[in-house]
């Protein structure tokens, strides 16, 4: 085995009473005890502030993320308004007539074919040109008659 040898001596064992009793000893103890009261006071102080400062920007944290969440929620609402709105059939067909995308009602003007005088030369009329204006003019005649009706009957009235 290897031989220990002690190069240096023990240190002395130190106790926290003997401690304690050495340092506050003397014409000065009272102002050292001064000394380390007023010490831990300032850092128990230092720890309170540190702590009630992030205390206070968490709050303030906080408080601006709700506002901001409830403004969101706000727009949110807005939106959603603005698309129902938007998915009206009402509202669509207003948009587009007052931005002029639908077209105009244009009224049906409707001409029978008139027959060729007597006096005029032309080409020779086509049979199925001669039957429709044949079937146009007895329809014409059709719808006249109750306006014809009407008129008699107005007039037996005065």
């Amino acid at each position: 085995m290897l031989n220990r040898t002690v190069v240096s001596a023990p240190l002395p064992r130190v106790t926290w009473g003997a401690l304690r009793n050495s340092l506050f000893a003397g014409p000065n103890a009272w102002l050292k005890q001064l000394v380390l009261i007023f010490t831990i006071a300032c850092l128990l102080t230092c720890a309170y502030l540190w702590q009630s400062s992030a205390i206070a920007a968490i709050q303030k944290d906080t408080l601006r993320t709700q506002y901001k969440s409830t403004q969101l929620e706000r727009e949110n609402v807005a939106l959603m308004l603005q698309v129902a709105q938007w998915n009206h059939p009402g509202y669509v067909k207003e948009k587009a007539r007052l931005a002029k995308l639908t077209p105009a009602p244009v009224p049906l003007v409707i001409e029978a074919p008139s027959a060729p005088s007597a006096g005029q030369a032309g080409p020779a009329p086509d049979p199925a040109v001669a039957q429709a204006t044949i079937l146009w003019r007895q329809l014409m005649e059709h719808v006249a008659e109750p306006t014809t009706a009407v008129a008699r009957a107005a007039a037996g009235l005065r």
